[in-house]
């Protein structure tokens, strides 16, 4: 399984998980490369970030949507919400 982001022209990180990926995971990987690769993108003086995810069962666990409000508060960010059974509308895909 891989994780990664990006925002225009700008490519985040990528991580392999191997095993499972719980929220536990899930919240590591945010904690780790999201909000690092957030902050990297305001500090070039890029505002208005929305963090898209679909609706995989670890991104809307309530431990991984309360952390993930914590970390919209504390990092200036938004989310975006995500039409159910929409997965072939995500630009990852394209990338």
């Amino acid at each position: 399984m891989v994780w990664a982001c990006f925002s225009n022209n700008k490519l985040g990180p990528i991580t392999f998980i191997n095993g499972v990926c719980n929220s536990h995971v899930y919240i590591s990987i945010l904690e780790t490369k999201l909000v690092p690769f957030i902050q990297a993108l305001q500090g070039d003086g890029i505002t208005n970030i929305i963090f898209q995810q679909d609706n995989a069962k670890v991104h809307t666990s309530k431990l991984t949507t309360s952390c993930l409000t914590d970390s919209v508060t504390q990092n200036k960010f938004s989310t975006i919400e995500w039409p159910a059974y929409s997965p072939d509308m995500n630009p990852i895909e394209e990338l």
